[in-house]
């Protein structure tokens, strides 16, 4: 049997999309640039209707 994820399980939290790195939030600054934390990378946010 295996145990459910907790929040420290590393598995569990979302990547960056470019730097497969750990993402803890990603901002949108304005219609064509996102920034995730703490990475750094700038993504195109997709927008939620997809």
């Amino acid at each position: 049997m295996t145990k459910p994820p907790t929040t420290d399980d590393a598995s569990a939290r979302p990547t960056c999309p470019k730097c497969d790195g750990p993402r803890a939030t990603t901002m949108v600054l304005g219609p064509t640039v996102g920034v995730v934390s703490p990475c750094g990378c700038r993504i195109y946010p997709r927008p939620s209707f997809e």
